[in-house]
């Protein structure tokens, strides 16, 4: 006879139940010991609070509010006392703005909060919005014809009322006169409207001095990009009514020796690199694309300079100086071009502060620079990985600086860049914007004198910064609480700053290092041991071997006992049919013995 073999119903239930025991003993071990695995910098994103742009309301990647070592519950405390470094809080403006301009979002560049430059990160804006600088302005396209660039910059003057006649007051060979002077002020003040993207398209090629000099008014109004050494600046004032009227009080009058030039050149700019010293004798290596004016005065030598009108003169110096905080990382970067005046300025007076105009040209500048050289050939193979922490208490000191950057990213988005003049000149039409947290060691960052921080943001373990790239490594890709550990050699770009659910409660911005670099790499993470976290590791491994052991063991007793009561029952059965019981027969007569006589 054939029975059919099944676990008691109760037993089941009993397994069901132990198995249920055992998984609320190891999961939670084990998370612990994930989060443990992980690091500081992933646990603090973990808890980390959304943020909110200033101007659009878009969300971006937060600090951690769990940041404040009294409130970490899940992160180890270090045994060393903590390093503090100064307040942060000289870094951000004392009236802490209702609105900002727009950061890049969340760049962030993005940079956007961690940005930094997180937890649950909100989803990334859609590319066609995501990301947009200040600078890069929401605007409908209208249903008309596209019209043709102009031709030259006098076609844009003349826009300007500085038509022909006005050009033609520039009288070769004779001395600068007034009327000549209120002409240059009225093109100074429009020559930011020509567009760099324009000035460098109009550059004549293969120039003829000789030729120039010899017929000069059929150069006047061409685009010249001028390469030299400056020998002297003047700064020429500008009458109090004038300057009023067209929103400068002075312009400079620049000395330059042209590279292959046998004739000097007087570069009538209105600006100049501030560390440029004026009324005195210096050698500066300069650069600047000027419109050609007039031929001026002959002088002793009989060569008349030439005269030209410009917006701003560019700067590459050559020698260390620690007073501009000029080392061996920024003269490299300058000998691929980089435009020193930018940098120095610009970012210097920037610091701490939300991304503006001035931030444009230097950030697409240098996004350009480490398109064309990958700072990872400007930077020894074993530097070590940036320590965040002297950088925030001195960022002023250290722009322009090639460090090797390592920490996690938890946000990475594609920006696209719609200005055509960025695409015109650099021919970048998008970058990556990589939100990240950088590790802090035992160091604690804070935002004002509270170390509590029940008063002002504190950091312990990571803080946010943000990585801007010009393409990501293959297997990288777009997307949201990533966790992913990379690490590239970058250039130090500022320290910029955004709001944040976490720092709004202070009524402060969130300040964050901001990196620019080519490509990054992801790498394995490798940690060094605990030994009381390899001990609670080890507990809980051991706790969920010994359960599923238990739970083995206690199938194999029910199993036994079950086949055991189920062999009982079969032989009791098979004997009862080996004895059949005639007891219950009955019969209506007695038996009959008559025939056996």
């Amino acid at each position: 006879m054939t029975h059919r073999y099944s676990v008691p119903f109760h037993a089941e239930y009993r397994a069901i139940w132990l198995l249920a025991i055992a998984w609320a003993v190891v999961t939670p071990a084990l998370s612990f010991a994930q989060d443990e695995a992980s690091g500081p910098a992933a646990a603090q994103a973990a808890a980390a609070p959304e943020a909110v742009d200033a101007s659009d309301s878009s969300e971006a990647t937060e600090p951690a509010e769990a940041n404040k070592a009294s409130e970490s519950g899940d992160q180890p405390t270090p045994s060393l006392p903590p390093i503090e470094v100064p307040d942060l809080t000289d870094l951000l403006p004392s009236d802490w703005p209702a609105s900002e301009p727009t950061p890049p979002a969340p760049m962030p560049m993005a940079p956007s909060s961690p940005m930094v430059p997180g937890s649950a990160l909100p989803p990334a804006p859609p590319e066609t919005t995501g990301g947009r600088l200040p600078w890069e302005k929401a605007v409908e396209t209208p249903d008309v014809p596209v019209l043709r660039p102009p031709d030259g910059p006098l076609e844009l003057l003349e826009r300007f009322d500085i038509g022909p006649s006005r050009m033609e007051g520039f009288f070769n060979g004779e001395a600068w006169s007034p009327a000549e002077e209120d002409t240059l002020i009225r093109i100074l003040y429009r020559f930011p409207r020509l567009g760099l993207d324009n000035l460098m398209r109009w550059r004549l090629k293969d120039v003829n001095w000789d030729e120039v000099v010899a017929a000069p008014w059929n150069y006047r109004g061409k685009i010249f990009r001028l390469e030299g050494r400056v020998r002297r600046v003047v700064r020429e004032r500008i009458d109090p009514e004038t300057a009023e009227r067209f929103e400068f009080p002075a312009y400079y009058r620049v000395s330059l020796d042209v590279n292959g030039s046998p004739f000097d050149a007087i570069v009538l700019s209105r600006r100049v690199p501030e560390a440029w010293k004026l009324d005195a004798d210096i050698d500066e290596p300069a650069a600047v694309d000027a419109m050609f004016l007039k031929l001026g005065e002959e002088d002793e030598s009989l060569k008349p300079p030439l005269i030209f009108a410009a917006g701003s003169m560019a700067w590459y110096p050559e020698k260390p100086d620690p007073a501009l905080h000029l080392g061996p990382d920024q003269l490299k970067l300058i000998e691929h071009g980089l435009d020193w005046s930018h940098f120095n300025e610009a970012l210097r007076k920037g610091n701490g502060r939300p991304f503006t105009d001035a931030d444009r040209e230097p950030f697409y500048e240098l996004l350009d620079l480490v398109g064309r050289v990958d700072p990872n050939t400007l930077i020894a193979p074993k530097t070590p990985p940036l320590d965040v922490v002297p950088l925030l208490a001195r960022p002023a000191e250290r722009h322009g600086e090639i460090v090797r950057v390592k920490g996690t990213a938890r946000r990475i988005i594609k920006v696209l860049v719609e200005d055509t003049d960025i695409r015109a000149r650099y021919g970048i039409d998008h970058y990556y914007e990589i939100d990240m947290f950088l590790p802090l060691g035992k160091a604690t960052v804070r935002m004002g004198k509270d170390a509590t921080g029940e008063e002002n943001p504190v950091y312990n373990n990571a803080f946010p910064a943000t990585l801007i790239v010009r393409e990501l490594p293959p297997g990288v890709t777009e997307g949201e609480n990533l966790g992913l550990p990379l690490e590239t050699a970058a250039v130090f770009f500022k320290v910029w700053s955004y709001r944040s659910n976490y720092t709004d409660k202070f009524k402060k911005l969130q300040p964050a290092p901001m990196f620019i670099a080519q490509r990054p790499e992801s790498y394995d993470e490798i940690r060094p041991s605990n030994w009381l976290t390899d001990i609670f590791v080890g507990g809980a491994m051991g706790t969920a071997v010994l359960v599923l052991v238990l739970v083995f063991w206690w199938f194999q007793r029910s199993d036994r006992s079950h086949r055991a009561t189920v062999r009982a029952s079969d032989l009791r059965k098979a004997i009862d049919e080996a004895n059949p019981d005639f007891s219950k027969i009955e019969t209506s007569e007695p038996p009959n013995f008559n025939d056996l006589k």
